[in-house]
């Protein structure tokens, strides 16, 4: 392995920005566990956002979300929505549909937010 390379692939990033985006319902177990790991991928950028859209969760999961907000200042963008869709779990058109949905408000918000 070239560590030069490597090397310059971190000085890339350091010179770059990035956006991340995700969407969340009910994760609060495996949220926890990701918080850090995104962090410690954003903290490689010279500037980093990251935006989750959250939707009726019945677990801790907005609370979680909402600390790493309170923690993480700036870089953290929560927007959260009860829809009172039920929760689907398979790979249906409908939860295809709903997903694209989110998704595109996500980037809507990102439009919005930069």
């Amino acid at each position: 392995m070239d560590l030069a390379i490597i090397e310059s692939g971190y000085q890339l990033m350091k010179e770059s920005s990035v956006f991340i985006y995700g969407l969340a319902r009910n994760i609060e177990k495996p949220l926890v566990k990701l918080i850090p790991q995104l962090n410690k991928l954003g903290s490689h950028f010279g500037i980093y956002s990251l935006l989750v859209y959250e939707n009726d969760s019945t677990d801790n999961t907005l609370n979680v979300l909402n600390q790493w907000r309170h923690d993480c200042l700036s870089n953290v963008i929560v927007v959260t929505e009860r829809l009172l869709t039920p929760r689907m779990t398979d790979l249906s058109a409908k939860r295809i549909n709903l997903m694209s949905l989110y998704r595109n408000k996500c980037l809507q918000l990102f439009w919005n937010y930069f």
